[in-house]
């Protein structure tokens, strides 16, 4: 494969972006197990619109617990927020 070299990419070469493109997939792959299936849960419970005390409800559980399992998610996927560990998760 030969450079690209339009006004669009500058010059990029192609395999560059196909080998970064691979190392993101895996990284993204490596960092799934890395959740717990109650932090999945509880993201994938906040993804739909549900409040930490609904969430807490229907897992059983008390709204601090399932604050900490955002909040270790949130560690885990190297976020700072709710909106950007959900987004995040959402493109696993």
């Amino acid at each position: 494969m030969g450079r690209i070299w339009n006004k669009d990419c500058d010059g990029v070469d192609f395999d560059t972006v196909c080998a970064a493109r691979s190392r993101a997939d895996s990284m993204v792959d490596s960092i799934r197990p890395l959740l717990s299936t109650k932090e999945r849960q509880v993201l994938k419970l906040y993804s739909q619109g549900y409040k930490a005390s609904e969430i807490a409800a229907a897992m059983g559980c008390k709204t601090g617990t399932v604050k900490t399992h955002l909040r270790r998610a949130e560690l885990k996927l190297h976020t700072r927020a709710r909106g950007e560990v959900i987004a995040k998760w959402q493109k696993m």
